[in-house]
């Protein structure tokens, strides 16, 4: 990384990675070119300013291309040590992203900001537990498991102790517990 000239701090110059040690053929039509294909739209974004970027855009970006290459990776990678790695950060860096989401939502509970509202003000609250269970993929998976109203004791339920719900963290830990153990 080098200095940049549009902001204070470092910024992004190359992205390399070499996870298992050998160029395969697969490589060249695989996750390196998904890589490189993220870089170079990241480069082309990076061009612009920060005013002209939307949201949605960016969002939509990201999303599409850490779907490419999470799936380039899956498709082509061999089942080494370095997929291994891959997977072991990628499931911990959900389980922190999911474990900060009820962290905060339960902090704003005991803060009173939601959850202790009277009850004309509960549908707001319901649309606040709606948008952490949809951040995680997890508005239509609760509807199919407890098929009421949104309760926040289901809703830590399903992100925490399910295994069957994909991003739980019992199933972040029984994926990466199999992982080691192997």
């Amino acid at each position: 990384a080098a200095h940049g000239s549009q902001a204070p701090g470092l910024r992004l110059k190359a992205v390399l990675w070499d996870v298992d040690g050998t160029l395969a053929e697969t490589e060249r039509d695989g996750h390196l070119i998904a890589f490189n294909t993220a870089f170079q739209e990241l480069r082309q974004l990076e061009r612009q300013p920060r005013s002209g970027l939307e949201l949605g855009r960016l969002t939509e970006w990201t999303m599409r291309n850490a779907a490419q290459v999470r799936g380039a990776i899956d498709t082509t990678l061999l089942r080494r040590d370095g997929y291994d790695f891959l997977g072991l950060g990628y499931r911990l860096e959900r389980a922190d992203n999911t474990a900060r989401l009820l962290d905060v939502k339960f902090h704003a509970v005991e803060s009173e900001f939601h959850g202790l509202a009277p009850v004309r003000e509960h549908e707001v609250d319901f649309y606040h537990w709606s948008a952490v269970l949809r951040s995680v993929s997890g508005f239509e998976v609760y509807r199919k498991v407890y098929r009421n109203v949104i309760r926040p004791d289901r809703v830590a339920e399903l992100l925490i102790l399910r295994p069957d719900m994909p991003r739980s963290l019992a199933a972040w830990y029984l994926r990466s517990a199999g992982t080691l153990a192997s």
